[in-house]
């Protein structure tokens, strides 16, 4: 594990894409791929892909990417908050936007989630929108039927709420965790940005997707009550 240490320059508006990945080549190659090559036309942005211990060639790829490259270090079972954790600490820019490989990016996104960005100089937390795309009908849901939101936020703000709970296993409201601290923190409500958006491609479902419910209920809703009661007083980060 690398030292908690001051986290150094980045670039003032430039934006950095983060993966949080474990042999996602494995699981879900054709998704993978379609994810990368939707973010290798983007210009003037950094991607980086944290990864946690995969078993696959995913480091390789990234270099034919272009991309830039980390090692998380395991501990135990998925974690993607720790992934995130190490690329807001590596990243060069100064605009995050986590992402996953099953994820398709608008090609005006950086424009667009920059433009926003330099109109509210020191804190900001914006929500892409992201449309699900239906297997059987190949379309677009239309706007009222958004599947979710994509956060986006300042690296410096990040690091003043204390980044991702490493707690969380696996993941499942570790995002909302953070971005409810993030709100608290900024004493701001985050923006919705209706014109960018990502598409998240249409998979099968799988047990690491997301926590089950088990005997006592999801230990992720738990800790995401407890860190309510608590103040997050007792969260995790390996980096800073």
């Amino acid at each position: 594990m690398e030292s908690k240490k001051n986290i150094g320059e980045y670039s003032k508006n430039m934006i950095t894409l983060v993966y949080g990945v474990k042999d996602a080549l494995k699981k879900r190659k054709e998704l993978t791929i379609n994810s990368f090559n939707s973010i290798k036309r983007l210009k003037d942005v950094e991607v980086i892909v944290s990864d946690y211990g995969s078993t696959d060639n995913i480091k390789e790829v990234c270099k034919e990417y272009g991309f830039k490259y980390i090692y998380t270090e395991p501990d135990g079972e998925f974690c993607i908050a720790k992934c995130y954790n190490h690329g807001i600490y590596k990243a060069q820019g100064d605009i995050i936007i986590p992402v996953g490989c099953d994820m398709i990016l608008d090609e005006d996104i950086n424009k667009g989630v920059s433009f926003h960005h330099e109109k509210r100089d020191n804190d900001f937390i914006g929500l892409i929108p992201l449309f699900h795309w239906e297997e059987k009908i190949k379309r677009l849901f239309p706007m009222r039927s958004v599947w979710r939101w994509v956060p986006t936020y300042k690296k410096i703000s990040a690091i003043s709420c204390g980044g991702y709970d490493e707690r969380f296993v696996g993941w499942g409201h570790e995002d909302i965790d953070f971005i409810e601290r993030l709100k608290e923190k900024l004493k701001i409500g985050p923006l919705l940005l209706p014109d960018v958006l990502c598409i998240h491609q249409w998979h099968g479902k799988e047990h690491s997707d997301k926590v089950e419910l088990q005997e006592g209920g999801n230990p992720n809703m738990r800790l995401f009550d407890e860190n309510r009661e608590t103040n997050s007083k007792n969260m995790v980060n390996s980096y800073w």
